[in-house]
């Protein structure tokens, strides 16, 4: 029992911070190009947590596996000021990759030395499914990723474990496929 407390610690640990600093690249660019953000939040489902800012609602909901920003004018055209349906292609450009660019970031700072041989792995992990050498059954999802990084040992090889998956997620997050 002890052992699984553990494990889920470190899985909800290591996404949440992961989604954190991906959606705080998302809305720190969003800011700095003047597009209003309506809402911040940390997680799926109900909400468990909120708290309303000047202009932004920050969220932090029930289910640990993904987060987002909603922005004015992203889902739908708007006109009003701060719209990102009004913003310019580089702001809008700029927005969408930040999330991505702060996960590659964020391992490039921690499992250095070692980040050129995690993005060889993972375009020729992208390779080979694309080629059809590997299925979509081989990729990692969370499950898989919860399974590994139950596994580790030591806060060394966790926090190369958050430097894996960051920059897997980062990569990923820059191809213009959204299953991935």
């Amino acid at each position: 029992m002890f052992t699984f407390l553990i494990s889920a610690i470190k899985i909800i640990f290591l996404l949440g911070f992961l989604i954190l600093i991906h959606e705080t690249g998302h809305f720190v660019v969003a800011k700095l190009c003047k597009v209003r953000v309506n809402e911040f939040a940390i997680g799926f489902g109900p909400t468990i947590w909120k708290k309303q800012g000047k202009e932004t609602k920050y969220a932090l909901r029930l289910i640990p596996l993904g987060g987002f920003i909603s922005m004015e004018g992203e889902e739908e055209l708007s006109d009003k000021e701060g719209s990102f349906s009004k913003a310019s292609i580089p702001k809008r450009v700029a927005i969408v990759a930040a999330g991505a660019i702060v996960n590659i970031i964020f391992a490039l700072i921690v499992s250095g030395e070692k980040t050129g041989t995690f993005i060889t792995s993972t375009f020729e992990g992208l390779k080979q499914l694309f080629t059809g050498k590997a299925g979509l059954d081989q990729m990692m999802g969370p499950v898989g990723i919860s399974e590994v990084v139950a596994k580790t040992n030591g806060m060394f090889e966790f926090i190369n474990m958050i430097a894996i998956v960051s920059l897997s997620l980062g990569v990923t997050n820059l191809l213009p496929i959204p299953a991935l």
